[in-house]
């Protein structure tokens, strides 16, 4: 009787082990981080801090609208070159995404200054990285 009860033990900590490897790797992939790394092959992990986050409904495919705002650590990231300025086309579209997605107004871009952009595209996707004021702002539209 006491070998089935030390069995029964093994299995259930394995069974543990095994749920929480699944949870942990499904939050890494459901991540924000990880699919603008995935969809835009990028690196941007090492030294970042996301701070903020707010999203769409994400569709079945990955469709909608990511926002998330990161501490800036002053390290490059590849495959970014950003430019200086306050582009209205960028700043025009900055707004309508938050805005479609409801961000608080605290937690938006200061789009009123000049600020470090860059915008890249993909097939219908875009994704435009913003630096101000010590932070990293990512906003990501797939379609």
């Amino acid at each position: 009787m006491r070998i089935n009860c030390k069995k029964l033990i093994v299995i259930s900590l394995g069974f543990l082990g095994i749920a929480v490897l699944f949870f942990v790797g499904t939050f890494r992939v459901n991540s924000n981080t990880y699919v603008y790394e995935k969809l835009w092959e990028i690196d941007f992990t090492n030294g970042f801090k996301e701070i903020y986050s707010a999203k769409s409904d994400i569709g079945f495919t990955g469709d909608g609208i990511r926002y998330s705002i990161y501490e800036d650590n002053g390290e490059p990231i590849e495959n970014v070159e950003f430019v200086l300025g306050n582009k209205s086309e960028v700043k025009e579209k900055i707004d309508s995404l938050l805005t479609e997605i409801e961000v608080e107004e605290s937690m938006k871009i200061d789009t009123a200054e000049d600020f470090q952009w860059c915008v890249l595209e993909k097939n219908n996707d875009t994704i435009i990285f913003c630096k101000s004021s010590g932070k990293l702002y990512v906003v990501q539209e797939t379609q």
